[in-house]
């Protein structure tokens, strides 16, 4: 089935989800249920678009895994990190499929960098990175794949705002979303340390829950046509038009589906009209 044979559509997403390779992740099942299991959750919690985001850590083998089985059921999965910050902020660390393709793991080695002579940056409680964020933006941009950051739960006690409220954020166009932002006057701020509109989304933050937490809590939806990276990106930069909470907008009005001809220049062919 082409999920975009009429162009855009309104799809639930989750920016921040956990797996069995995250250390805090409980699953008690068999472990060769475990990727099956895991997209069917996707699956009936109707999430079209997801980032898996393990502390510290990218278990290319398992994600690859993942994403072959959510493709089946027309779930895309792009490749991320939870990243512990010098200053002990977390943030979400967005991939391009570039970053792990072919016998490449450029995600694995950004983490080696920022985590040199530090151990067990993935156990929790979850040891601060050598990196600020821009330290962080700069040794990301010297790998050169594409990437965007998420700013998550900036309004807990270790968030953005209460442990660099005031510095100069040169790296902060690499920023394009906040998670678990329910503060508006800190969102207020954090739009103007960026200069401009940032995205509001959210994801299960399941470590601690497993599958079942998957899907649950506060909703985000995305307008997006297509299932790649780039298309995502997008949804994050023009957020006031491609993403609602809570509820997708819905088309109430009658439309043209389609139009197929026979005969002439055009017969067999079939034109497809979106629903706007």
């Amino acid at each position: 089935m082409n999920v975009f044979k009429n162009g855009s559509v309104w799809l639930k997403a989750d920016f921040h989800l956990h797996t069995k390779a995250d250390k805090e992740f409980k699953y008690n099942g068999d472990e060769n249920d475990f990727v099956k299991a895991y997209v069917d959750q996707l699956k009936s919690e109707e999430i079209g678009t997801g980032v898996i985001t393990n502390h510290n850590k990218f278990d290319k083998n398992e994600f690859n895994m993942l994403k072959k089985q959510a493709a089946k059921n027309n779930i895309y999965l792009l490749p991320g990190i939870e990243f512990s910050l010098k200053e002990g902020i977390h943030i979400l660390i967005v991939f391009d499929d570039e970053w792990y393709k072919g016998h490449e793991n450029n995600i694995q080695d950004f983490l080696n960098s920022a985590f040199y002579e530090i151990t067990n940056a993935d156990i929790p409680p979850y040891p601060n990175s050598n990196f600020d964020l821009n330290e962080t933006v700069d040794k990301l941009d010297q790998i050169g794949h594409d990437y965007f950051i998420v700013m998550a739960h900036v309004d807990a006690d270790n968030g953005f705002l209460n442990v660099l409220s005031g510095r100069t954020l040169e790296s902060f166009n690499r920023v394009l979303a906040v998670q678990k932002s329910g503060n508006r006057d800190n969102y207020s701020r954090l739009c103007s340390l960026a200069n401009r509109r940032l995205a509001c989304i959210e994801g299960s933050d399941n470590a601690e829950n497993g599958i079942d937490a998957i899907g649950k809590g506060r909703i985000t939806y995305i307008k997006i046509g297509d299932f790649n990276f780039e298309a995502v990106k997008y949804v994050l930069t023009d957020s006031e038009n491609r993403i609602r909470q809570k509820n997708k907008p819905e088309t109430n009005n009658s439309f043209i589906k389609s139009i197929a001809f026979e005969g002439g220049f055009l017969t067999e062919r079939e034109l497809i009209f979106h629903r706007n």
